[in-house]
């Protein structure tokens, strides 16, 4: 009988090793940290160009669309002037950021402008709002399967986006959520945006909590919304161009200044509140449409090609 009991126990740990087993090589694979070498057939993203969503090309006029919202994580009061200060020091961050995208599109040869709210009575352009859940809370969900049902249901019924489009010219909306988080908030901006797959709406969105905002962070995720993807990580989850595990460090010795890969000042480490330090080089560039030519290996590294190439 003891026999019998430690051959069952040693078949029950040969199974559990062989699942561990498996489970972690696969996960070598998932991540690119291993991968088997075989002949690379380029990849483009299979979206139509009328299913772009709100944000479709970063050329011409932008709008901005504020929404300031209490959630879960914290609460605008703006009876209080605090709140009143810090809405009014958030708003503040537009122009600096307008002022640099437009900057850095003349290098490539475009002109985007933007429209935005400067204070509350910008009525088409500023609304609050107010959800039960924690908006951030479910922040890889979100990125990983494209769905913010509740602040897309909010959009659809208090935003009158083609009166927005009509009234100032816009070529594209972005619908900017800004958070009163705490100071010790463990989450950090997000958007959600549809160049990898068609959204089952078209609200692009930025997330913008204000315990990490600054107007890079709001150009960063701007950006996001037209195509651009993060230089400072791989691609895990398959939500962006497939950029292979080690792409970070390619990034850093390559693009080192890609606002992209940070939005911190290079040389403090601080977010600034009045400009921005860094650049759009030319990965993002690339993935923008503002150059149709990947500047990189991007079939080395057998990632997605940018979809602006067949525009």
């Amino acid at each position: 009988m003891e026999k019998k009991k430690d051959w069952l126990i040693w078949v029950v740990l040969a199974a559990v090793v062989l699942i561990c087993g498996g489970l972690t090589v696969k996960s070598l694979f998932d991540f690119g940290i291993i991968h088997i070498d075989k002949p690379y057939v380029p990849q483009y993203i299979d979206i139509e160009y009328n299913d772009l969503g709100s944000a479709k090309f970063l050329d011409g006029k932008t709008a901005w669309v504020s929404i300031f919202a209490s959630d879960g994580s914290g609460s605008w009061d703006f009876t209080k002037q605090a709140d009143c200060d810090l809405r009014d020091e958030m708003l503040s961050y537009y122009p600096v950021a307008a002022e640099w995208i437009a900057g850095e599109g003349k290098k490539y040869g475009f002109s985007p402008e933007f429209v935005f709210a400067q204070s509350p009575d910008d009525s088409l352009l500023y609304y609050e709002a107010k959800f039960d859940m924690e908006l951030l809370d479910s922040k890889e969900y979100k990125q990983i399967n494209g769905v913010a049902s509740d602040e897309w249901f909010f959009v659809d019924e208090n935003i009158d986006s083609g009166a927005i489009r009509e009234k100032y010219g816009c070529d594209n909306v972005v619908y900017a959520i800004f958070l009163n988080t705490p100071a010790d908030y463990y989450n950090t901006a997000m958007a959600l945006a549809t160049f990898r797959k068609k959204l089952a709406y078209p609200y692009e969105m930025l997330w913008l909590p204000a315990n990490s905002c600054c107007p890079a962070v709001v150009a960063h995720e701007t950006l996001h919304t037209f195509g651009a993807t993060d230089l400072y990580t791989f691609d895990g989850y398959g939500i962006s161009y497939g950029q292979p595990f080690g792409f970070d460090i390619f990034c850093t010795e390559n693009y080192p200044t890609d606002i992209m890969l940070s939005t911190a000042d290079a040389e403090t480490g601080e977010k600034l509140k009045d400009r921005i330090t860094r650049e759009i080089t030319d990965i993002t560039a690339y993935y923008i449409g503002w150059i149709n030519e990947p500047p990189f290996d991007v079939d080395g590294m057998e990632m997605v090609h940018s979809h602006f190439e067949r525009r």
